[in-house]
């Protein structure tokens, strides 16, 4: 490792390193900023392991797990799904005790089309992608789901209005319609900003009447949003309900922060991860690779604090 600049790092920022120069083990370091308190932690990714969320182990302890329009099909948290957890962390910044947590799908709706060499299908003008990882509930494979049935889809925001899914749930309807991504204005000649339509993949967002949480009119291009509908898309365009800031409201302030998801570059220089906006202007502990290898469609772990709408990284480890 680089003792040097480690050292000032440790001083600077107190949080675990992520096996920061040659896959060592994890450095432990005591996170409470001298209060003697637990500091404010948040985890945002797919569940892998009985409540492991990018890489945090979190312990409910009576909370309960919020989840929005049954998204859960009462069954609780399940391997895949895409969990937001906030609470305190533990000594050693590897587990932490959960206060609040939540749970939505990114996506419900109609298949449009599937393509099943290069294992994705289409739903609401979003191309979603399956891998290996990919958690299948009433399905057996992709070759199974044909247009015009209704799936959920959990994953991950990924650039060009992609989706890699972690779990694809096969359901008998879709009460209400869901799309999760980046707004976007180009090549759309119906799109206005200032009355609320946009794009989201190839889909046109009708928002004008919407309920707006955590935005305002317009909305900036690159902003990773939510949509709800009551209603599959009239004359091309699907009519918001609601529209909200994907991270909504904003995670805890000065939280020890890990995210799990695929890099996206929504403006030059500017980067997200699964709706987070990334600060990387301070010492950042790569693992795995290097700045260089920064570039949209990599999937990452990431961990810093979480400070005025933005996570500043102090770590970063590349997992593909």
């Amino acid at each position: 490792m680089h003792a040097p600049a480690l050292k000032k790092f440790i001083a600077t920022l107190s949080l675990t390193l992520l096996a920061a120069c040659g896959g060592g083990a994890n450095t432990v370091i005591p996170a409470s900023g001298g209060s003697g308190l637990p500091p404010a932690a948040a985890s945002l990714g797919p569940l892998n392991t009985p409540l492991t969320v990018a890489d945090v182990e979190w312990r409910l302890e009576g909370a309960r797990v919020e989840v929005r329009d049954a998204d859960d099909d009462g069954r609780g948290a399940l391997p895949g799904m895409v969990l937001r957890l906030e609470g305190a962390m533990d000594a050693g910044n590897r587990s932490a005790r959960v206060s609040q947590a939540s749970l939505q799908a990114e996506l419900r709706g109609p298949v449009s089309s599937v393509d099943l060499p290069a294992q994705r299908f289409t739903a609401l003008g979003q191309t979603v992608q399956l891998d290996t990882r990919t958690v299948l509930d009433g399905l057996g494979s992709l070759a199974e789901l044909t247009p015009g049935q209704a799936v959920q889809v959990h994953g991950l925001i990924g650039p060009n209005g992609t989706l890699l899914a972690t779990r694809l749930q096969r359901r008998s309807s879709n009460a209400v319609l869901k799309l999760s991504g980046q707004v976007s204005y180009d090549q759309c000649p119906v799109c206005a900003p200032a009355i609320g339509t946009f794009l989201i993949g190839s889909q046109v967002v009708s928002a004008g009447s919407a309920q707006l949480r955590g935005l305002s009119l317009p909305i900036a291009a690159g902003t990773s949003v939510r949509v709800r509908a009551a209603q599959a898309p009239e004359q091309g365009a699907l009519v918001a309900s609601e529209v909200s800031a994907y991270v909504e409201p904003a995670l805890l302030a000065d939280a020890i922060t890990r995210v799990r998801g695929l890099l996206t570059e929504p403006q030059p220089g500017r980067f997200q991860l699964q709706g987070v906006t990334l600060a990387m202007d301070g010492v950042i502990a790569y693992e795995s690779g290097s700045a260089a290898d920064l570039r949209a469609g990599r999937e990452l772990s990431v961990e810093g604090r979480y400070r005025a709408g933005v996570l500043q990284v102090t770590a970063l480890r590349f997992e593909r």
